[in-house]
């Protein structure tokens, strides 16, 4: 079987988004390389929030022991007991599957932002520090309201404090790789609109 020129079945259909794509590099496992990427920091956010959480449970169980511990429970019964069914959870399925809701949100809501250019003119010129205030923090609280109603928490806070930890770290993976492989809205509009042309013109 012949190798099938993709170069030229885009130019031939003025597909601008994948003309301009680097096939030799795709070719070379460039798209698989980000998903690769892409689970590896998903594998190693959910270990360490699994780890995160593990030592919040121990730190619970020797703080309410404590003299200022027994003190906290006693004036703050409500968000005390809110804390201890949290940590109540498996570790492991919980840390797991907030964890892997996150990344997906982020990956979804990354994408979108991509389409209607919120990515360009927002998100790549700020410096870490704007990201995480304009963007991280911000879909914390988005992601936190989503884990509470998920989880029947009865405090928000305790929720975002939840999902605070892999938010972050899973928010700018998953905009870096959004930016790099899905087409922006008028490119995609602009190919569409080629493809139309030509087959019009065939027909």
């Amino acid at each position: 079987m012949k190798n099938i020129n993709l170069s030229k079945i885009y130019n031939c259909f003025d597909i601008n988004y994948l003309k301009n794509l680097p096939f030799p590099a795709i070719h070379q496992w460039k798209i698989w390389g980000g998903l690769v990427q892409l689970a590896i920091l998903l594998s190693i956010t959910v270990v360490l929030n699994m780890g995160l959480l593990y030592f919040m449970n121990m730190f619970w169980e020797l703080y309410a022991y404590t003299p200022v511990g027994e003190q906290f429970l006693e004036m703050y019964p409500g968000i005390s007991l809110a804390i201890s069914d949290l940590l109540d959870f498996d570790v492991v399925t919980f840390s797991f599957e907030i964890t892997v809701r996150t990344f997906i949100s982020c990956l979804l809501i990354s994408a979108v932002f991509q389409l209607v250019y919120i990515l360009r003119y927002f998100y790549l010129p700020r410096k870490m520090l704007g990201r995480f205030i304009l963007f991280g923090v911000p879909l914390t609280l988005v992601l936190a309201r989503y884990i509470q109603e998920s989880y029947g928490l009865e405090y928000w806070d305790v929720a975002f404090a939840a999902t605070l930890f892999p938010t972050l770290i899973l928010f700018s993976g998953c905009f870096r790789f959004s930016h790099e492989h899905i087409p922006e809205i008028g490119d995609v509009i602009t190919d569409v609109a080629g493809i139309v042309r030509k087959i019009s013109n065939f027909i």
